[in-house]
């Protein structure tokens, strides 16, 4: 994952970040790009919609509907997730889900429109999300997830991986997602299970790609 210490000043922020990063960012302000904290229902609902267009566009599987609205109604109620909303003309582009735990702030959850994506929303929304996080007196943005110490510029994530190296982070390495098996005769079925659920939704996602 990439992390970024929000213990900087707008300059230091800006400096560590890459020249075509603080560009697209100068763009989307220029462009008049909003952001602001929207946790209202109409707001959420936008999240949603914005979401299935995201991974129908790209080609991926997300959690449904019904998880995401367990998840924003627990942890919203909790005080933890927060929604931001990046508008252009007050057309909601960009929808990002960031989590508040102690003195760290995590970005889990974001979708976008294909709108519009010249004025570079995703970056007023990256800027939007490290001020907040420096108001709520967080140390630490924690931009969940990255390709690792030697992305593969092939892979179809490269792109998300790059967009987050931009803002000049710490990549950071962990152990990584390990399986604790509890029952040594039922573990081979699962894996099987595993295995055929991943040729389904690779198959679902060609299929997808050939409607389009």
């Amino acid at each position: 994952t990439f992390t970024l210490n929000l213990n900087q000043t707008t300059d230091e922020l800006l400096a560590q970040m890459k020249p075509k990063t603080r560009y697209n960012l100068n763009l989307a302000q220029k462009a008049g790009i909003e952001v602001k904290e929207d946790n209202s229902e109409t707001a959420f609902e936008a999240y949603l919609k914005l979401t299935k267009a995201t991974t129908e566009r790209q080609g991926f599987f997300a959690h449904t509907p019904d998880y995401h609205r367990q998840m924003w109604k627990h942890l919203h109620h909790a005080g933890i997730a927060h929604l931001l909303v990046a508008s252009y003309q007050d057309q909601p582009l960009v929808t990002w889900v960031l989590f508040k735990h102690r003195q760290t702030l995590y970005y889990p959850y974001g979708a976008s429109s294909r709108l519009h994506r010249d004025k570079m929303p995703v970056y007023a929304m990256m800027w939007a999300a490290i001020r907040f996080g420096q108001t709520h007196q967080c140390h630490t943005l924690d931009l969940w997830g990255s390709l690792g110490l030697d992305p593969d510029p092939q892979d179809p994530r490269f792109g998300f991986h790059r967009f987050k190296a931009g803002f000049g982070g710490t990549l950071q390495e962990y152990v990584g997602t390990w399986d604790l098996v509890v029952d040594q005769a039922l573990y081979p079925i699962v894996q099987l299970g595993e295995k055929g659920r991943s040729k389904l939704l690779g198959l679902r996602k060609k299929l997808r790609l050939i409607k389009k």
